[in-house]
């Protein structure tokens, strides 16, 4: 699934609300007379801060959110984690206050959505954005996610202090009515003020995305093919490694190169050959899968890293569908021509090096080549 800021925002959100409110009836239920509020509060906090960390490792493996596997983002991980655990101990503390008496249900719901739109931003933010930054090249989507972000947090904190404010209005009915039009005063003042806030600070970030994007661009992208370059391959290799090291996920390197390329070049021109490129590397990625990486390695050599390879039967698929792609011929103005592809492969596994990888890829292509080309040749 592609990963998708918005949906990971209402997934994570929704999965702590559910999670905190369940959690909270239940704790009421059995525990309401037998432990103090500030031991309610902690226990709570601590079974909500563990429940995230399991909600961000699900969203990870639902491939709800993409993150890369490093040292650093499990930091990270706990570091959200305490955050969450001093937010929810706050707010129950809040809420336990003698001043307002809240009904179970209204307390379990303001607590659930105060905890949701703090959980859900902080993924986004800490997780979520940066990773789409790096691995995203479309702009404009990462501008829209963006922006639906933002409105959508602004949005559940108005509705939250709602919420709030109609809960304390039935505590106190005979409220004066100056009193109360301070209050809505107060509110409008928020949503004023506060949409102020957001539009100076969405066009502050949507600056830096778009500097930050230029780039990564430049420094991550093949201009000819919109590919990642070998400098971004180097880099996504490494990382995968890493998570193949970590979590045990079946992965595979695929070397292309391009059979009969010189002769396009040397008879129709250079140009010919960029157009060339450009088709060959559209027939590659309509063959692999959404959350594989694709790149241009060199002048009319490919690779690919295939992630979740869970049998020799999907690398035979993927590299038939390749090589079938490139029966149909290539057109340059008036002119067509054939050329074919040969396909090394190399399983990686958790106790290769990089140049392991790469150097078992380079040899399988290589036999290909050898054989006549337009075939595949995989090496465990």
């Amino acid at each position: 699934m592609k990963n998708n800021a918005i949906k990971s925002f209402f997934l994570i959100g929704g999965a702590i609300f559910i999670a905190e409110f369940v959690l909270m009836s239940t704790m009421f239920s059995f525990l309401e007379d037998k432990v103090p509020p500030w031991g309610f509060a902690v226990l709570d906090s601590m079974v909500i801060a563990l429940v995230t960390m399991a909600v961000i490792y699900i969203a990870q493996a639902k491939e709800w959110i993409n993150y890369s596997a490093d040292g650093r983002t499990e930091i990270i991980i706990l570091k959200i984690c305490a955050i969450v655990f001093c937010a929810e101990a706050t707010v129950m503390f809040l809420l336990s206050a003698e001043a307002i008496q809240f009904h179970l249900w209204e307390q379990a719901v303001i607590d659930s959505l105060a905890l949701a739109i703090i959980t859900s931003s902080l993924v986004y933010w800490v997780i979520v954005r940066p990773n789409l930054v790096r691995r995203n090249k479309d702009v404009k989507q990462l501008l829209r996610e963006m922006y639906t972000v933002n409105i959508m947090v602004f949005s559940s904190i108005a509705v939250l202090l709602l919420v709030l404010g109609f809960v304390v209005y039935k505590q106190y009915a005979d409220i004066s009515q100056d009193m109360l039009t301070v209050l809505v005063l107060i509110y409008i003042t928020f949503l004023l003020g506060g949409g102020a806030v957001l539009w100076i600070m969405i066009k502050s970030e949507s600056k830096k995305i778009i500097e930050f994007a230029k780039m990564n661009s430049l420094a991550f992208f093949d201009d000819l093919t919109n590919l990642g370059n070998k400098r971004y391959f180097d880099v996504q290799l490494d990382m995968m490694l890493k998570q193949l090291v970590t979590d045990g996920t079946n992965m595979a390197l695929m070397f292309l190169d391009l059979d009969r390329f010189k002769p396009v070049n040397d008879t129709y021109g250079h140009e010919a050959g960029d157009c060339t490129l450009r088709a060959a590397a559209r027939r590659i990625t309509s063959c692999i899968n959404v959350n594989d990486i694709a790149c241009r390695i060199g002048g009319d050599e490919f690779a690919v890293i295939l992630t979740n390879v869970e049998s020799e039967e999907i690398l035979d698929s993927i590299a038939h569908r390749i090589i079938k792609a490139f029966y149909e011929d290539f057109t340059y103005e008036e002119f067509k021509f054939n050329i074919g592809i040969s396909i090394g492969i190399c399983v990686i596994h958790a106790d290769y090096r990089v140049i392991d990888i790469l150097k078992h890829a380079d040899n399988a292509m290589y036999k290909v080549k050898e054989e006549g080309g337009n075939s595949y040749n995989i090496l465990y």
